[in-house]
């Protein structure tokens, strides 16, 4: 590979660089960014030159990430964002004006959106905001809805997706609880814990087949069909859940494991047809900026719990 100093860093380049991170392949990224695969390759390889760095390995079934390149993946979605945003303000006549309608989980509505959402409506008084929340996938393809914030990627579709952060869980529980059970081991807490999960009508939720995967046929002690029941039930020591950890770092719950298996990426998915409309930017800026804000408190476990006994550190 040549030296850094020897080929023109373009940034336009990052974006290809996305896509391709992104999607997997140069097809799907070519068709994504309305280029041909072979100028694809060519940028792909100009940026690597650029930066003096081998970006993606080529294997049969696409293009994989280096080490050198996922270290870089959070700081290039950092400037696409930061440039999406100049855009925006460049673009827009005037005051924003309309309605959007946003579909995305209960949890990250109450949890994450609504609690920010006044400093988007005094931005923009005259906006309007639908929020759908529903367990089921809205499909943004025939709009159902202009945008939306979920954990599940849409692999099809005319649609503009990008990966704004990550969304952490851990198994937790309250103090009661633990005390009248004293596990010893992770083993243990799977083998005798009381575990809190989802219905059927649920199974396809990420947390569900995660869960599901672990009890290897244990039943659960008790099924909900909301985040919020389990949340309750946590909090008032029925036993264990998967929960998210900025919710239950929310509600001072005890962390017991924080499984790395189980972080999945937070997707803002916009029909390509309303992606430049200044009102459905505002609101995917607005999106983009509060997950940026707070992917600390939504990726890790809170730290410092002073009432965690030193006999499960073991879990940790």
């Amino acid at each position: 590979m040549k030296n850094a100093k020897n080929q023109k860093f373009v940034w336009d380049d990052i974006r290809v660089f996305l896509a391709v991170a992104h999607h997997g392949t140069l097809g799907n990224a070519a068709k994504l960014l309305g280029l041909g695969i072979a100028t694809m390759s060519r940028r792909i390889e100009r940026l690597e030159e650029s930066l003096g760095l081998r970006l993606f390995v080529h294997h049969q079934s696409g293009y994989k990430l280096t080490a050198e390149g996922a270290a870089i993946l959070s700081n290039a979605e950092e400037m696409e964002t930061t440039a999406m945003q100049l855009l925006c303000r460049c673009r827009e006549p005037g005051e924003i004006d309309g309605t959007v309608r946003l579909a995305t989980s209960e949890m990250l509505a109450s949890e994450l959106i609504l609690p920010a959402l006044p400093a988007l409506q005094k931005e923009h008084t005259r906006l309007n905001l639908e929020i759908v929340t529903d367990s089921k996938v809205v499909n943004v393809h025939q709009f159902d809805a202009d945008l939306a914030l979920r954990l599940v990627k849409p692999e099809r579709g005319n649609v503009t997706v990008r990966r704004l952060g990550e969304l952490g869980f851990g198994l937790y529980s309250n103090q009661h609880y633990i005390d009248s059970v004293n596990f010893t081991s992770l083993e243990d807490l799977y083998t005798r814990g009381r575990f809190i999960g989802w219905t059927k009508l649920q199974s396809h939720l990420p947390a569900a087949k995660w869960i599901s995967e672990k009890l290897n046929g244990r039943q659960l002690a008790l099924q909900t069909t909301s985040l919020a029941t389990q949340l309750a039930a946590v909090a008032a020591g029925s036993g264990i859940a998967l929960l998210p950890h900025f919710v239950a770092n929310r509600c001072r719950l005890i962390c017991l494991n924080a499984p790395q298996d189980i972080k999945y990426p937070l997707w803002l998915v916009i029909h390509s047809d309303l992606s430049h409309t200044p009102r459905v930017r505002a609101v995917a800026d607005f999106l983009t900026m509060l997950v940026h804000n707070s992917q600390e408190k939504l990726s890790q476990p809170l730290s410092g719990v002073e009432n965690l006994p030193r006999s499960h550190d073991t879990l940790m």
